[in-house]
């Protein structure tokens, strides 16, 4: 594990780090990084792994500085294999979130696999939680939100400022608020 310094990490005790390669917190990355250390983030990356919570990599993962990861208590986030989680985005996780291999997340995106609150309506609780399957090779654009229940497919692409909360089959390019599919996608860069 990297860790630009001023990083925050709160690891529970029964807490699981599950590390299949280097995991890149904050603005360290290898030579060759073309933004390297020269974008600045406007908070401090921050790791937090509740009571039972897991976070599982594939291989070497990038976290960028500003990153909020928080994993509540018995949940589980896996990240695949080159894939990077870009400044000043946040992943809160409750029950399960899951990202793949070679997967980009730009600038300040929101994935969190709940509502961050419960609401009581005619007698019934709702609100709560459902795990996020985020494909192979997916890239999604900044400012983007992707909420609770959602799975997007191998190879999507996700606009910049989209909404997504219902799920976007692979290969699929998806706009708007909420996102619908606009397009195809037979490779990105």
């Amino acid at each position: 594990m990297l860790v630009e310094r001023g990083t925050r990490i709160r690891l529970h005790p029964s807490a699981r780090l599950a590390l299949g390669g280097r995991l890149f917190l904050g603005g360290c990355a290898p030579q060759g990084d073309p933004f390297g250390e020269r974008v600045i983030a406007t908070r401090r990356t921050t790791v937090f792994l509740g009571a039972g919570a897991t976070l599982v990599t594939g291989g070497d993962v990038f976290c960028k500085s500003g990153v909020q990861l928080s994993i509540a208590q018995d949940a589980e986030v896996r990240i695949g294999a080159g894939s990077m989680i870009n400044r000043d985005s946040e992943l809160l996780c409750t029950t399960s979130v899951t990202i793949g291999a070679d997967t980009m997340i730009s600038w300040r995106v929101s994935i969190m696999d709940n509502d961050g609150h419960i609401v009581r309506r005619a007698g019934e609780w709702s609100g709560l939680c459902a795990p996020i399957v985020i494909g192979d090779r997916v890239l999604v654009g900044g400012d983007v939100r992707i909420h609770k229940g959602v799975t997007i497919g191998d190879g999507a692409v996700v606009a910049a400022g989209s909404l997504v909360n219902r799920d976007v089959p692979a290969g699929a390019l998806v706009a708007g608020s909420p996102a619908k599919v606009v397009g195809e996608v037979e490779e990105w860069i």
